[in-house]
């Protein structure tokens, strides 16, 4: 037991934490989170903030080239959990886990009820760790679906319908549905090279590494491609 709590005190905490994740702001409820983890605990425990698109990729990549054990919490939504597991990939000596405050938070939807679970660092600072597929998209990482077409237009312009006021995640992620499925369904031509080159037009097209695909949309696999 006493070895077991020596190492884990041994590890860096660290929060990155996107300011501008979700509708309200959730820098102070993270902030008490860590500061609890310290006391209670007696953790080395940090905070640190993004400043822009990428810099959470830069500080996780950062922090796991260091070569000290670091655990990364990544506080945001689908995209900053995307930019810490992209940092940390091939790292054995960091591991990661997240506390959703973005809009959609489709990642942890994967694990159903126990969703609830990674809203409180609490129950995240000792659990244990567990590999992870990745999927490699021309050299960046995606967790659970990479995807072209109607979806990734969707996704894309779906912060834009978020900062309306008025607007819960979904309520955004719906209007961007709507908008898109009335203006911007056009096909999207594919390739594929190698023996048995085929061009297709589609309108969507993914590749799926979990078992959530935002409406809990089942999928069918065409085998012909």
């Amino acid at each position: 037991m006493g070895r077991e709590c020596k190492e884990e005190n041994a590890l860096k905490h660290i929060f990155i934490i996107n300011p501008s994740a979700g509708k309200n702001d959730s820098r102070q409820r993270i902030y008490t989170m860590a500061e609890a983890l310290r006391e209670k605990h007696g953790l080395d425990v940090q905070c640190m903030l993004t400043a822009s698109v990428g810099h959470a990729a830069t500080l996780a990549r950062g922090l796991a080239e260091s070569g000290e054990e670091v655990r990364l919490y990544a506080c945001g939504g689908d995209g900053t959990v995307n930019e810490v597991a992209n940092g940390i990939a091939g790292y054995a000596n960091a591991a990661m886990t997240c506390i959703p405050i973005g809009t959609g938070n489709d990642f942890l939807k994967n694990f159903g009820a126990d969703y609830e679970k990674f809203l409180d660092a609490e129950n995240l600072w000792n659990g244990e760790t567990q590999a992870l597929d990745l999927i490699d998209c021309s050299g960046r990482y995606c967790l659970t679906i990479a995807c072209s077409g109607i979806d990734a237009r969707i996704a894309e312009s779906v912060h834009k319908f978020s900062a309306n006021p008025h607007l819960s995640g979904r309520g955004s992620y719906l209007v961007s549905v709507a908008a898109n499925g009335i203006f911007g369904i056009l096909p999207v031509k594919f390739r594929r090279t190698g023996k048995n080159r085929k061009q297709i037009a589609f309108f969507d097209f993914a590749r799926i590494n979990g078992g959530f695909w935002e409406f809990n949309v089942f999928l069918t696999v065409f085998q012909n491609l």
